[in-house]
């Protein structure tokens, strides 16, 4: 969306607190599911994790067992 896109990443990111807040959603916890394959999964999930703790939401990171086929 456009109108949350500024190019002073700080901005943007206190923007998104202040919509979490007005939404009752301050301090939001949540689990992040994710398969235990470095290649994306666990970079990117770490990656995602670590942005979100930047407008304050806590995630935490559960790993999905997955079958070879």
């Amino acid at each position: 969306m456009p109108q949350f896109t500024w190019p002073d990443i700080e901005k943007s990111r206190a923007e998104a607190r202040r919509l979490l807040k007005e939404a009752g959603a301050e301090g939001l916890s949540f689990e992040l599911l994710s398969r235990n394959v470095d290649q994306p999964f666990k970079y990117v999930a770490t990656w995602l994790i670590n942005e979100w703790s930047k407008i304050w939401l806590h995630v935490t990171r559960c790993f999905i067992k997955h079958r070879v086929i």
